[in-house]
This record gives C-alpha cells, sequence and structure tokens, in this order.
C-alpha cells in the first residue's frame, strides 16, 4: 500500500488488481467518473470521506502509476494551432509551485512568492517573465506533461488533473487479456486465482519474462 498527502489531506491507497483491470475492460468506460468507480474508489483504504474531483484524478493518476507505469498513449488537441496530436506521454511528478526552489508559497500573491529572493534589481519586464514560468509551466499539484506539437512545433502543456485528457488505464485488451490467462496457467502453472489477484504490472512481467524463456529456450 502507499500513502500520499493531497493539500494536507492524508490517502493510503493500493494499485488496482489484474480482475480489477477485467471488469474495467468489461465495463467498456471512459469516462473519469466510471473509470474512477471500477478501480479508483475501491482501491482507497483511507480518505474516502475527503474526497473531490481534483483528488480523484491525482489518486488515480498515482495508481495508474503503480499499476501500469507512467507511460501512455494518447490524443490531444494542440492549444496553439488546434492540431490534433497522437503521441506517447510521460505522467511525471515535477514540482509544484510550493516546492519549487525548495520554498514554501504562504500567498497567491505573485510579489510575496519572490520575498525570499534579491529581485530588487529585476526590471518590471523581467518580473512578468519570471511570473509566466511560475503561473504557465507549474500547476498547483504538478501531474503534468510537455509536449511538442507535430503540427507547429510549439510545446503544450498538459495538466492531467484539470484536463480532458484521460490516460489509458488498462495495459492490454480483452483479448489479449484471455491471452495473458492461457499463457499463465499453461507455461506457468499458475492459477486464475494467482493471476486475478496480480497487479497489471507483476503479470505483464511474468508474461515478458515467459516469452524471452521461450525464445531463448
Amino acid at each position: 500500500m502507499y500513502d500520499i498527502n493531497i493539500d494536507g489531506v492524508y490517502f493510503k491507497y493500493r494499485p488496482w488488481t489484474s480482475i480489477q483491470e477485467k471488469h474495467l475492460l468489461l465495463s467498456e468506460k471512459e469516462d473519469f467518473e466510471g473509470i474512477f468507480e471500477f478501480i479508483g474508489e475501491p482501491n482507497i483504504i483511507i480518505g474516502n470521506e475527503s474526497l473531490n474531483n481534483d483528488n480523484k484524478r491525482i489518486l488515480l493518476l498515482e495508481m495508474r502509476a503503480k499499476s501500469l507505469g507512467t507511460l501512455f498513449a494518447s490524443t490531444y488537441k494542440c492549444k496553439h494551432c488546434q492540431g490534433v496530436n497522437e503521441v506517447e506521454l510521460n505522467i511525471e511528478y515535477i514540482p509544484s509551485k510550493k516546492e519549487f526552489l525548495g520554498y514554501e508559497v504562504f500567498s497567491d500573491n505573485f510579489e510575496e512568492h519572490i520575498t525570499k529572493y534579491d529581485f530588487e534589481n529585476l526590471e518590471y519586464e523581467e518580473l512578468c517573465k519570471l511570473e509566466n514560468v511560475f503561473n504557465e509551466t507549474l500547476s498547483h499539484h504538478g501531474y503534468t506533461a510537455v509536449s511538442e506539437c507535430l503540427h507547429c512545433t510549439k510545446e503544450t502543456i498538459i495538466d492531467f488533473v484539470e484536463s480532458s485528457v484521460i490516460p489509458k488505464m488498462a495495459s492490454t485488451d480483452l483479448v489479449q487479456y484471455y491471452e495473458y490467462i492461457m499463457t499463465l496457467t499453461q507455461d506457468c502453472n499458475l492459477t486464475i486465482a494467482d493471476i486475478n489477484d496480480m497487479y497489471p504490472f507483476e503479470r505483464d512481467m511474468i508474461i515478458s519474462l515467459t516469452k524471452k524463456y521461450k525464445r531463448e529456450g
């Protein structure tokens, strides 16, 4: 199990299991609320009473990283040219405003943010540029990815908590899921109950090692 503190609220959670991933695939849920119902809420051990939409998304991202890893394929629209991009993104936790440069943010007023540093000699224009670093590149939580548009080559910052981009929450589809079941039961002598209780990353790792062993054998 894992711990996380979101804006002062303590949560304890665990990754989802292979059987939960199967139930999600069978449900064909693609909306955030539907996904959270199947593989998010059942895996929160402590903190259910403090859930809001932002907390749910952050927890789902954390669970996904622990269950499947941080890489996923997605489609997004560039905010600069409106071009549609199909890319592989990485959900990467970067420092939030409160953690940036190791100081605490006590106010949303930018001038108070920088009082710890000697910026007296900076021109107004330079201060504005510095403010943009905070407001445009750092979200309040840190769950972001940066992608270069394939059309205009400009960078787009994707906020996974606030945007409509939902990472794929299964590492497989139903056909491949049952192929995995066959491989693990036939080649590894595992029971279906054993496989159901595995985390997806464990199952995928064993499948990969089994295929490698058969190739080399």
